[in-house]
C-alpha cells in the first residue's frame, strides 16, 4: 500500500504540503515539539520578504537563506523519522534554495 505523500518546502503561509494544498500540522501525528517547530518556521520564512514590496528583492541576505534552509534540513530529518511508516514525506528543500537563493529568481517590479 502506498503512503500518503507530503512534500516540506517553503511557500507563504505553510510549509508541508499534500495533494489538496497546505496540509494542516493540528492532525498530523507528530509531536507538540516538532508542530511548533514547523509553525516558528513558518513565521519565520514571512520574514523573508518585505511583505510591503513584495516584487522587490528580498529582506534576507543570501547567507541568511542559506543558512534558513540549512537549519530547515535538521527539521526534514525530524518530520521524517516522526511520521515514517505513516507518510512519505519529500524534502523540497533543494527547490526552495534554488528559488529563493538564486538572485536570478528575484523579481524586482520597481522598475
Amino acid at each position: 500500500m502506498e503512503l500518503p505523500k507530503l512534500e516540506f518546502s517553503f511557500d507563504y503561509g505553510c510549509c508541508l504540503w499534500d495533494k489538496d494544498g497546505a496540509a494542516g500540522l493540528e492532525n498530523l501525528p507528530i509531536s507538540d515539539s516538532l508542530k511548533r517547530e514547523l509553525n516558528e518556521a513558518d513565521d519565520e520564512f514571512w520574514n523573508y520578504l518585505d511583505i510591503d514590496d513584495p516584487g522587490g528583492p528580498p529582506v534576507w541576505t543570501i547567507e541568511q537563506t542559506y543558512a534558513f534552509f540549512d537549519r530547515m534540513e535538521l527539521v526534514y530529518k525530524k518530520l521524517e523519522e516522526e511520521l515514517r511508516g505513516q507518510y512519505t514525506v519529500i524534502n523540497g528543500l533543494d527547490g526552495d534554495r534554488e528559488t529563493y537563493c538564486q538572485p536570478k529568481n528575484w523579481i524586482d517590479n520597481r522598475g
